[in-house]
């Protein structure tokens, strides 16, 4: 797997840091928690793409137990020092309009 690919890497001095892009970027996320995500309104996911419309809820604390399990996961997986976490591309537009 994709995980195996960082050890042979490292032979070569390249280094793979592993991103979780996190907040936004979430529309694969809502298939399997809905709970946890914030859509668009329809007008602004028209405008926007649908795909990047779809960010996690920071009011949920669902929302952090759920990342902070994946991420768990994720640093057994890939044994570095360093991981990513986005950060970036969060329609604000779609947060600020969420109820």
């Amino acid at each position: 797997g994709v995980a195996g690919s960082f050890g042979p890497s490292r032979l070569l001095a390249i280094r793979s840091v592993v991103e979780l892009a996190v907040p936004g970027h979430a529309y694969s996320w809502s298939y399997a928690f809905p709970d946890i995500v914030i859509g668009c309104p329809a007008d602004i996911a028209n405008s926007i793409g649908y795909i990047n419309s779809i960010g996690l809820d920071p009011t949920s604390n669902a929302t952090y137990n759920v990342v902070q399990g994946l991420i768990d996961e994720l640093v057994v997986a890939f044994p570095d020092e360093y991981f990513h976490l986005g950060g970036d591309e969060v329609q604000l537009v779609c947060w600020n309009s969420s109820k």
